[in-house]
């Protein structure tokens, strides 16, 4: 797959393990668990020649307004690649001998935020979750053809094109997308000099070590958003943590 650098999207999710991708699971379930829709921020993709859906919770590649398949190629088709897709990790945990196993399948054991303060080894020193419903951790979507210094008028038609292929399954216009983009920019959690706890990548174009949103890049390359940071509590690129 080629990413191209316009119009290519930025969203931000976590890489902590490897991407588990599915085809479509058995519809039996024998504890009869349906999909919860707690603190879950479900947002459309679309780069190239894909059309898909990703989450805060950890899913991807899941249209939860049809419930089945979201990564869509070609985008527009109707046809489907991927039932479902998920981060999936394993460990031992808190000094068991035998690994634990979590991430996202075809249920979610993730929520949104960051941790605030790490777990202890033992089982009463559990970890302290951010509150998975402030709004810095939604799902953030860029385009690097889209931000605050560009007028809505340049990027209408790009924008109606987009706005008919969600049309499909949520109702949204060109103008209200062109907003969601806006803001997702200016309101980007940066980490800066001043905001440490920023969990957010940029490029500062002035060097000021400030995040302003005309004198930033958000279109960092794939390779730097997948690269791991020296600290594995960071979030990178979907804001998703999971606790101790």
């Amino acid at each position: 797959m080629t990413f191209k650098r316009l119009p290519a999207f930025v969203v931000l999710f976590a890489l902590t393990g490897a991407l588990a991708f599915a085809g479509n699971p058995e519809k039996t379930d024998v504890n009869g668990v349906k999909k919860v829709n707690t603190a879950d921020h479900y947002a459309s993709f679309l780069i190239n020649n894909i059309f898909n859906y990703y989450s805060n919770n950890g899913d991807g590649s899941y249209n939860k307004y049809t419930t089945n398949g979201g990564f869509e190629f070609t985008k527009g088709s109707g046809k489907t690649t991927v039932f479902e897709d998920g981060i999936v990790w394993g460990g031992f945990h808190k000094g068991r001998p035998t690994p634990k196993v979590g991430g996202s399948v075809y249920r979610h054991a993730l929520q949104p935020g960051r941790i605030i303060t790490p777990g202890g080894l033992t089982e009463t020193e559990s970890a302290v979750p951010d509150d998975p419903m402030k709004p810095e951790y939604r799902v953030f979507r860029v385009r690097a053809d889209i931000s605050p210094s560009r007028a809505f008028t340049d990027v209408q038609a790009v924008l109606n094109d987009e706005a008919a292929l969600i049309n499909r399954y949520e109702s949204v216009t060109a103008q209200t997308l062109y907003d969601a983009y806006v803001r997702d920019w200016n309101e980007w959690p940066a980490k800066t000099a001043s905001n440490p706890a920023g969990l957010a990548p940029f490029t500062d174009l002035n060097g000021d070590g400030v995040f302003e949103s005309k004198t930033v890049d958000l279109t960092v390359s794939w390779k730097k958003l997948l690269t791991p940071g020296p600290d594995d509590r960071q979030v990178k690129i979907v804001f998703i943590k999971h606790g101790d």
